[in-house]
């Protein structure tokens, strides 16, 4: 019995702790998630507006600076002067698909009213807006030039925060099932623990049933025993049994009140009567 109950005490306990643990460990992952992608959109921004600063200072394009740019920032650029299309890109064999930034384009300017395919409606100033769209972080700018217009589409890809965000993932799973294993562990241990004074008390219960069984048995079998020799007796002898029936009853009793006094001890009800009497005796 005290085995099962050990079991389902531990299992009981080790559900309580899973159950915190996984609201802890959603919680902190939640927020680890959301700092990751605030650092990459933030990061995202302020390399993009380099680059479009880079632009809006520089009269003549370097290749060597795209390649480079695109390297140190993980970014893919397409570049166009006045419409233009600029095909160095063309020429790099990890360049995106055309159709990602004909898309971005397209929400740029329906959804931004930032139309990169009309150079004559940009300012003096540069136009630049940020946004994101499906697996990427895409920021466009029109740039005034004093030869026309630059427009300017950056793309960042997603997959390298997927990848981080997984890790993460993976780190606070793993750190929340060795946390759930080992608190259940001393979970097992500890119950086992709380359970050992149960079984002691069990078995001291036990003992003392059995001794007090065997200490009524012995008066009420002289009683018993007197009873049936009394109806043999002749009416002289009865008086003797009588005798021994009446001081085996008042022994009986006695073990009888001293057991109520045990049990009203154990129920915090037990009541003391303080009386003079002889230390030394």
């Amino acid at each position: 019995m005290f085995h099962r109950l050990h079991i389902q005490m531990t299992f009981f306990s080790a559900l309580i702790i899973g159950i915190v643990i996984f609201i802890m460990t959603t919680a902190c992952n939640f927020i680890a998630e959301n700092s990751t992608g605030q650092n990459a959109w933030n990061t995202f921004q302020n390399n993009a507006i380099s680059c479009i600063s880079h632009l809006e200072t520089q009269s003549i394009i370097s290749s060597d600076w795209i390649l480079q740019a695109e390297k140190n920032y993980d970014i893919s650029m397409d570049i166009r002067d006045n419409g233009n299309s600029l095909y160095l890109k063309k020429l790099q064999t990890d360049s995106l698909d055309e159709t990602i930034f004909r898309k971005a384009e397209e929400i740029s300017a329906a959804s931004y009213a930032l139309d990169l395919s009309n150079p004559g409606a940009v300012s003096k100033l540069t136009k630049r807006i940020f946004f994101q769209m499906k697996d990427f972080y895409v920021s466009t700018a029109l740039i005034p030039k004093s030869h026309g217009t630059v427009s300017m589409i950056i793309l960042y890809s997603l997959d390298s925060v997927k990848h981080r965000i997984l890790l993460q993932r993976l780190a606070f799973s793993g750190a929340a099932f060795l946390a759930i294993l080992a608190l259940s562990i001393c979970s097992w241990f500890f119950t086992g623990r709380m359970i050992t004074p149960l079984e002691k008390s069990r078995q001291e219960q036990t003992e003392f049933i059995a001794a007090a069984s065997h200490e009524l048995r012995s008066p009420l079998a002289v009683i018993l025993s007197g009873i049936s020799a009394m109806k043999k007796a002749d009416p002289k002898e009865q008086e003797h049994f009588l005798s021994v029936i009446e001081k085996e009853g008042t022994r009986m009793s006695l073990l009888i009140n001293d057991m109520l006094s045990l049990s009203n001890a154990d129920n915090h009800s037990w009541k003391m009567h303080p009386v003079f009497c002889e230390l030394d005796t």
